[in-house]
């Protein structure tokens, strides 16, 4: 799965016992300013990437990853104000 995410965002996956995939992002510093991406330019490309992977997950762990998503976004814009 990871060939269909731009090489700017790390990724890593686990399988879940369901069989789904869930993402754990790292160098959220560095995944923020690629290119000169501005956050938002940023978030909404991450958010396009991981769709791909929330439509085969079951739904709690759909939520569960999102929130996580949500967080991790959340701390990588306070870190840069």
């Amino acid at each position: 799965m990871s060939h269909l995410l731009p090489t700017s965002f790390t990724l890593l996956f686990e399988q879940t016992n369901h069989g789904a995939f869930i993402g754990c992002i790292e160098e959220i510093p560095e995944l923020i300013r690629v290119k000169g991406d501005t956050f938002e330019q940023a978030r909404r490309a991450l958010y396009n990437e991981l769709r791909l992977l929330f439509v085969h997950l079951p739904h709690p762990e759909n939520i569960r990853i999102q929130t996580r998503v949500r967080l991790w976004l959340t701390r990588a814009k306070q870190a840069r104000s």
